[in-house]
């Protein structure tokens, strides 16, 4: 309870805005459909929904509003049931459609929103993979028709939206790697190991998918801190910061807003900066005082409304903020805030709780929407 005090009297200086709101189960995936909506997936690990959200009105205004709110100003839309427990979603920005990956399958599924005839979120089409795992499906959105989905480099598949078809697979490609999140470049997509770091190239742009590795492990693990300008000099930073993480960590990747740089992060804490037009440069590698205990779900991206800023989930109850343009030569970073609103506002001390899911709001500069595991939804537009 002192906590949650303390909290609550610095967030009034902390915070442009903040409004918090309680579910009934935790948050597993999110996405925006517009400017004052977004959908969930939710899961207590017996029922599992998808919830279309409005959000608070205030939020929504470009003028910025002072102060520190509760409100349960969120209100549910549509919503439905689903089968399984989805892990990541993916709004096809067209069509009141949603792509969803499920746990402990690697088909990809989608659900039609509600519409004015009824509020029921319902369940159209399953595209299904040729070679089929327990692991979950990682997918990128080509265009309006196109995506390619997987959950290991063996088992990448092209799909149409429209039809619900799956209309190429990839070939002789006897490499069981799980991979990480996709991110696509130019028609081509990038992908990584998500136990290594390994940097894979595909190109699904004939009937057979191309995949060309561009960082390998060995490489992946190595960090050079070379600049176009310097070099580190101080070799016992360098040295800590260049160590191999070790085989039970993950990562995930994300790009900046220009599309210039690709950010890559271990669930060690090492952040790696590398530039599209040479993948296998790293031109700038960092040390976090994160870690996660355990290997999970951690989330990274970058500000669609200022490239230097860097979110990240998933570690602990916290969101933290970093500012690349802070960086300047120093190997281990700081971030510049700190979202502590999950555990100062949680009824028992003693509760576990882990960010799930962030995403930054696009239509209004420095504005984010963070879920954690114990169902709580916060957004919050932070004083920078």
């Amino acid at each position: 309870m002192e906590m949650e005090e303390d909290w609550l009297f610095d967030s009034i200086r902390k915070y442009k805005s903040l409004y918090m709101y309680d579910l009934q189960k935790p948050v597993q995936a999110a996405d925006w459909l517009s400017s004052d909506c977004l959908v969930v997936a939710t899961s207590d690990e017996r029922k599992h929904e998808l919830l279309e959200l409005s959000l608070p009105a205030q939020v929504c205004v470009q003028e910025d509003s002072s102060g520190l709110t509760k409100d349960r100003d969120f209100q549910v839309v549509n919503g439905g049931f689903t089968d399984s427990s989805i892990i990541s979603l993916h709004h096809l920005r067209q069509a009141r459609k949603v792509l969803a990956c499920v746990r402990g399958d690697n088909s990809v599924e989608t659900w039609q929103l509600g519409s004015e005839d009824g509020n029921l979120i319902e369940k159209i089409g399953v595209l299904c993979s040729k070679k089929p795992t327990c692991h979950p499906s990682q997918l990128c959105v080509l265009d309006d028709s196109c995506l390619v989905f997987g959950s290991d480099l063996s088992s990448l598949s092209v799909a149409d939206i429209n039809t619900q078809q799956t209309v190429a697979h990839i070939q002789d490609c006897q490499r069981d790697i799980i991979i990480s999140n996709m991110l696509q470049q130019d028609r081509c997509v990038l992908t990584s190991g998500r136990t290594s770091g390994e940097l894979f190239l595909l190109d699904p742009r004939s009937h057979t998918i191309a995949v060309e590795q561009v960082l390998d492990k060995t490489s992946a693990q190595q960090v050079s801190d070379k600049t176009s300008a310097r070099q580190v000099s101080d070799k016992t930073s360098a040295q800590q910061v260049s160590d191999a993480c070790p085989r039970r960590d993950t990562w995930t990747l994300c790009e900046d807003k220009s599309k210039a740089v690709v950010l890559q992060m271990c669930s060690s804490g090492v952040m790696r900066v590398r530039d599209c037009r040479n993948l296998k440069h790293c031109v700038k590698s960092v040390q976090t005082k994160l870690q996660a205990v355990e290997p999970g779900e951690i989330t990274l991206s970058s500000c669609p409304t200022n490239a230097d800023l860097v979110a990240v989930t998933g570690f602990d109850g916290c969101v933290q903020i970093y500012d690349r343009s802070k960086w300047g030569d120093a190997d281990v970073v700081t971030p510049v805030f700190v979202h502590q609103g999950h555990i100062a506002d949680r009824e028992d001390p003693s509760q576990v709780i882990v960010t799930s899911q962030h995403l930054w709001y696009p239509w209004k500069q420095g504005t984010l929407l963070s879920a954690a595991s114990d169902g709580g939804l916060h957004i919050f537009q932070p004083v920078l």
